[in-house]
């Protein structure tokens, strides 16, 4: 019997070396993807369904997007209706202040444009972006109007500075020669054989006199009411013009900061475009100085070599 664990290795029998034969295994196939299956050939009829469906999706999901859209915007101007609303309201409690100081008007004012500038950045919503802007168009114009009615009327300043100009007139006397006319002619002695006539005519002088001396004051008055304004338009200017030479002397002096800047980052470039200079023409005399060293020592080498 054969021992398969000690068997010689001179024995040419492929059995007897303690090894089975097996047989090959056999690779296993690779399966091949499997080819789609031709779907069949779909009607005229399903296309165009098909077609349909997609352009009534496409077209709800258009529809969609604008009515977000249009809400969006309708919920702005509604939320700046109701800051005019605000300033309506305002308007109305606090008019005497708004007639009366100019820092309230021009409060007023700046709120009425920052809204009409809100209401231009809208896009769409047109009809209803109007009719807001028409109501803020006439607030404006009525807080306009109240400032017009103050200028029109009698002010204390005004009456303060007609006073003056009244008291300056007395000490002139040009207000108290009409009285005194009237009291010369009163106190003209009258004789006995003065005529009627004569008293007639004294008292045609006297209501002349009168009747020009208080057209002369309404002329005054006028006068006096149309400088009070020119006034107040001339301060206003005055006070703008300060406040543009203000501004003028600030953007000088900023000017002429930013030049100094300009120059002193000139000459840091200047500076620094030498100091490249400097050390660029340093190198190449370094390297001028290394390359007959190197060539001497390449001349020594070789000849050693040798």
């Amino acid at each position: 019997m054969e021992n398969n664990y000690f068997s010689s290795p001179w024995n040419p029998n492929p059995n007897s070396h303690g090894h089975r034969s097996f047989s090959p295994r056999e690779k296993p196939k690779r399966r091949s993807p499997s080819k789609p299956k031709v779907g069949t050939v779909r009607s005229v009829e399903e296309a165009v369904t098909e077609m349909k469906r997609k352009s009534s999706a496409a077209v709800r999901i258009q529809s969609l997007l604008r009515g977000f859209l249009v809400r969006r915007k309708v919920g702005t101007v509604r939320r700046i209706e109701r800051e005019v609303d605000e300033i309506e309201r305002m308007i109305k409690r606090d008019e005497a202040s708004i007639r009366w100081e100019e820092k309230e008007r021009i409060r007023v004012n700046e709120a009425l444009m920052r809204v009409l500038l809100r209401l231009d950045s809208v896009c769409g919503v047109r009809d209803y972006r109007r009719r807001v802007i028409r109501r803020v168009i006439m607030m404006q114009e009525r807080v306009d109007s109240l400032s017009e009615a103050i200028g029109g009327r009698e002010t204390p300043e005004n009456r303060e500075e007609t006073m003056v100009d009244q008291e300056e007139a007395i000490k002139e006397g040009s207000l108290v020669e009409g009285p005194t006319k009237c009291q010369e002619t009163l106190e003209f002695p009258i004789n006995a054989g003065s005529s009627l006539e004569e008293l007639t005519k004294t008292q045609e002088t006297l209501e002349f006199g009168v009747d020009d001396k208080a057209s002369r004051m309404e002329v005054d008055w006028s006068m006096v009411e149309g400088c009070s304004g020119l006034k107040s338009m001339m301060e206003r200017m005055a006070e703008e013009n300060e406040a543009l030479k203000g501004l003028m002397a600030e953007l000088c002096e900023r000017s002429a900061l930013q030049c100094d800047l300009m120059r002193g980052i000139m000459k840091k470039v200047e500076q620094l475009e030498s100091t490249v200079q400097e050390m660029e023409m340093r190198r190449k005399k370094k390297r001028e100085a290394n390359t007959p060293l190197e060539s001497e020592n390449n001349k020594c080498c070789n000849k050693s070599g040798e």
